[in-house]
This record gives structure tokens, C-alpha cells and sequence, in this order.
């Protein structure tokens, strides 16, 4: 079984598995950092989406959706370092400002813990095996914001408005506001929609400045059609494939990432743009991709 197999969370789990083999393959060496951010969507949110999040706040408590979105909360295993973490500055933890180097501004990703997770399981799935990604991996999840004004807002903007979700009667409402589950926007609303992700990843390599690679990955059409794309060729891989990961495996509940390079393939042809490259430290341009 692979959970979470659409736009939540195989973009993030895909664009580390390319990140991670290209900086093994080119680099010689295990995967260190990882930052991915949403670079760019238009789309909507259906009545289905917006019924999932709130029965999750009506059938378990706020402690026990603490521990099932901490990072670490579906890998088989815990990390255990050898160099210490970079720690979260103060100016990210009071005002949301955080840059990253080739993607800009960053701010909290809704689905961030959800794709955190997932991806943490794929660490763990991988770490006994050749293509692991290494025991000093830490993956983190952004949203791309216009500018350090709009990463303020941002920021204090969800520590106001999230705790409504937490009010029964807030949560009443919405839905008479919104869709109904299984409803959504019709196909002339949703036909010039898009997403674009991209992602950063520094080789676990005490040289400095620290060998990078970098992923963008782009599907021009809905998210809600890059999920039901996603989950049959994940499920025709499944049936036809016998050298996967998830086969190796024998079963269990696995991730994207454990179907491979196959599964890159796969989307390919089926219209996803994946492109990954080392980085050029030398590059002062906006855009290392078009190189703009």
C-alpha cells in the first residue's frame, strides 16, 4: 500500500529520490539538507480536501495529530547523526522570515508535516539499502512567498486564523460555505491550472561551500489531475513491475520514492516536467533552470 500517492506527497517524495541518486551518482556521497517548496500553483481546494481536514480535527485530538505529524512519525527508524543539525533561526521561529538560496523566500507549508513524514519514511525504507539516503538527511517543506513582507504576513496570518479550525461551530460552518465532498470546480475553471515545485539538496560532504543539486518538477494541468495520473502509474508499476524497491520490500505500507526511477519514468511520459542538475555556485541569475 502507498499512502498520500498524489500532489500530497510525491512531488516532495519524487524530487528527493531525484536529488539524493543525482548527488550519489555525481558526487559520490549521501544526501545531507533538503529544502523543497511549492514554487508556484493555481488550483483549488475541492469539498472532499476540505472535509478530510476537518474530520481529522473531529475524530482525534490535538495531541495525537501532534505525534502522527512529527517527522520522524512514520519512518521504521530514528535518525542518528553524526554532525549536528542546522537549527532554526530565531527570525524564522518568531516571523516566519526564512531564505533559501535557489528558492527564494520560504514560508510554512500547510501539507509541510504531512510531506515531511512521508518522506522521513522513505529514509528510513531506504537507509539498509544501496540507495540510501543517508544518516545525516533532513528534509524540510516551504511554501514560496513573494518577498519578507509577505513571509511576515504569512507567518502571523496562520497563528490567527488556525485556531478557528479548533472552534465545532467554525468547523460546522465551512462546509456549508465550500463544496460538498465530491464536488468541486468545473472543467473550464480548472483547465489553465498548474504546479511547480522545486528543490535544493546539499551533499553530506565536510567540503565548503557544500556540492548541491537541484530539482524542478512541474505538471501543467490541475493538481487534483496530476493525483488520479500519479496514482495509476504508481499502480501500473505495482502490476508490471518486479525490480522496484516496493517489491524488494515484499509489501507493506511503502512510499513513491520506493518504486524508483521507474515511477520517474512513468510521470515523464505522462507529461510531468522532472528535471534535476548540480548546481552552478558561480550562478547569480534568478532562475538556474533557464538560467534567467
Amino acid at each position: 500500500m502507498i499512502p498520500c500517492c498524489g500532489f500530497d506527497c510525491v512531488p516532495s517524495d519524487l524530487s528527493t529520490w531525484l536529488a539524493a541518486s543525482y548527488i550519489r551518482r555525481h558526487f559520490n556521497a549521501q544526501t545531507g539538507r533538503v529544502d523543497v517548496c511549492i514554487h508556484g500553483v493555481q488550483s483549488g481546494v475541492s469539498g472532499g480536501t476540505l472535509a478530510s481536514v476537518l474530520q481529522a480535527f473531529e475524530l482525534h485530538s490535538l495531541r495525537h495529530l501532534y505525534k502522527a505529524h512529527a517527522p520522524y512519525s512514520l519512518s521504521p527508524r530514528q535518525p542518528s547523526p553524526t554532525v549536528p543539525t542546522k537549527p532554526t533561526s530565531i527570525w524564522t521561529k518568531l516571523f516566519g522570515l526564512l531564505w533559501i538560496k535557489r528558492l527564494g523566500w520560504m514560508a510554512y507549508q500547510p501539507q509541510g508535516p504531512v510531506d515531511r513524514a512521508i518522506v522521513h519514511r522513505s529514509w528510513g525504507l531506504l537507509e539498509s539499502t544501496t540507495v540510501s539516503y543517508g544518516q545525516n538527511f533532513d528534509f524540510h517543506a516551504w511554501f514560496k512567498i513573494w518577498g519578507p513582507v509577505a513571509a511576515i504576513l504569512w507567518h502571523f496570518g496562520g497563528l490567527m486564523l488556525a485556531p478557528l479550525i479548533l472552534l465545532r461551530p467554525i468547523r460546522k460552518l465551512l462546509p456549508k460555505l465550500w463544496y460538498e465532498p465530491g464536488g468541486g470546480a468545473g472543467q473550464s475553471d480548472i483547465e489553465n491550472n498548474w504546479f511547480e515545485y522545486r528543490c535544493v539538496a546539499e551533499a553530506d560532504t565536510p567540503t565548503k561551500p557544500k556540492q548541491k543539486a537541484l530539482v524542478r518538477m512541474r505538471y501543467e494541468s490541475d493538481p487534483y489531475i496530476f493525483t488520479a495520473v500519479a496514482l495509476g502509474e504508481a499502480a501500473r508499476i505495482l502490476l508490471w513491475q518486479k525490480d522496484t524497491w516496493a517489491h524488494k520490500f515484499g509489501g507493506g505500507v511503502l512510499t513513491s520514492a520506493t518504486l524508483g526511477d521507474h515511477y520517474v519514468s512513468r510521470l515523464r511520459a505522462a507529461g510531468v516536467t522532472m528535471e534535476v542538475q548540480a548546481d552552478d555556485p558561480v550562478y547569480k541569475g534568478k532562475d538556474p533552470f533557464t538560467k534567467v
